[in-house]
């Protein structure tokens, strides 16, 4: 599993020199599957750890977005977590599935069935 930090994110936004200010569509990753609807987060704060409810059983692809990239209207009423930790995991059904790393922080939302975003702050 490959770490993930807030450059990773930034050099695949770089790629993408067409965006508009407000495109969040620049970079995902694979966070995992599950058969109930569900992933679970850790980070480095003691005790910080919950879950990421979905809509419905499937495999998860979030956005990944840096501090500067505005969050979607749509996403914005469904917080799930704001962090400072410097590093979070998200594990599936069967483990750890992502390790990100970001000294400012994180944020993840959701939106729909399936929409997951995790903002690096």
């Amino acid at each position: 599993m490959k770490e993930i930090t807030k450059e990773w994110v930034l050099n695949h936004k770089a790629m993408y020199d067409h965006l508009r200010a407000d495109d969040y569509k620049y970079c995902s990753a694979f966070a995992g599957c599950s058969d109930i609807a569900s992933l679970a987060y850790r980070t480095s704060k003691p005790g910080e750890i919950g879950e990421i409810p979905f809509g419905e059983d499937a495999t998860y692809y979030p956005w990944l977005i840096a501090s500067d990239t505005p969050v979607p209207e749509h996403y914005q009423s469904r917080l799930i977590l704001d962090t400072k930790a410097s590093w979070l995991w998200i594990y599936d059904d069967d483990g750890k599935t992502l390790d990100l790393e970001n000294p400012a922080g994180f944020q993840i939302y959701r939106a729909g069935e399936l929409g997951m975003l995790i903002r690096f702050k």
